[in-house]
């Protein structure tokens, strides 16, 4: 016959085993070092794999620098000319919020263009959903070298 725990053991008590939160903050705790010690090793092997690249760059006769990397965005493939114009107003808003303009619920589009441009916010490239069929088909010629 199989042993069937007895009532005490399955309730912890605070005497025993310390109590319900006591156990879930050291569970917790545990979590926490072991996540901050995954990421110091990702950490690692990525400055490792940096090292490494940069050293094959060197040995190609690339010159390695990593001071302007957080500025560098990737560009998508299709995009015009910038412009607020061709801006949803919803997009400029979110502009208005990143560069620190207040009072844009109380503006039209033009004159959030405009305070934008006072500010001297750059326009980003025009969204594709504002471009016509034919200036898209102008884009993917472009693209495919046609």
């Amino acid at each position: 016959m199989a042993d069937i725990p007895d009532q005490a053991s399955l309730n912890p008590t605070k005497e025993s085993n310390g109590s319900l939160a006591d156990m879930f903050l050291a569970a917790n705790q545990e979590l926490a070092r072991s996540d901050a010690r995954l990421y110091r090793s990702i950490g690692e092997h990525l400055q490792r794999t940096r090292a490494i690249l940069d050293q094959e760059a060197r040995e190609d006769g690339q010159q390695v620098d990593h001071k302007n990397e957080d500025s560098i965005s990737p560009r998508p493939l299709l995009q015009g000319q910038p412009s607020f114009e061709k801006q949803l107003r919803a997009d400029l808003i979110y502009l208005c919020k990143k560069n620190g303009i207040r009072g844009y619920s109380r503006m039209n589009k033009k004159e959030i263009i405009a305070r934008l441009d006072s500010k001297g916010v750059v326009a980003p490239p025009t969204p594709l959903h504002a471009f016509s069929k034919a200036e898209l088909l102008s884009l993917i010629e472009d693209l495919v070298g046609e």
